[in-house]
């Protein structure tokens, strides 16, 4: 399972505006893999923004949105002045909430060849969270983060 938020958690990570109240739930920023009960983050981006889902969202049962405006509709909302930013908030938030060994790697090459290898040296910890691919930038650590399941060792 992943790291579950609720409406408060929410607003609380991310120094939002709690306008309407949701249930606890996975945070995830793609519309098409939402789940019901999922928290979506509506990203904005040159070519995409977010908020043009956020009624998909909400019809598909999301538990709440995480936008830069007030929209209608049913699930919580929390309203943010930067939805990246807010990724990244609770990106923070779900780290902060983890007390067991993190490594963290940077540099122009070999950053996936030694993540596999410290993954297999943690091994002996239990269970070892590590990112997906190489998903090493400004919105993929928050959402390997975010992904973590709550029995990882590691």
């Amino acid at each position: 399972m992943s790291q579950l938020f609720d409406a408060q958690a929410v607003a609380a990570a991310t120094g939002g505006r709690l306008v309407r109240a949701g249930p606890s739930g996975p945070v995830v920023t793609d519309s098409r893999a939402l789940k019901a009960g999922d928290w979506f983050v509506a990203l904005v981006g040159p070519r995409f923004d977010g908020h043009d889902y956020v009624a998909a969202a909400d019809g598909a049962g999301a538990a709440g949105c995480v936008v830069e405006r007030e929209l209608p509709g049913t699930a919580g909302l929390v309203v943010v002045p930067d939805t990246t930013r807010a990724l990244q908030d609770l990106g923070r938030a779900a780290r902060a909430a983890f007390t067991g060994p993190v490594v963290g790697l940077t540099g122009s090459s070999g950053k996936t060849t030694t993540r596999a290898l410290c993954a297999l040296a943690l091994s002996p910890l239990g269970r070892v969270h590590q990112t997906t691919g190489n998903l090493n930038n400004h919105l993929g650590v928050p959402l390997t983060l975010l992904a973590r399941p709550d029995d990882a060792a590691a």
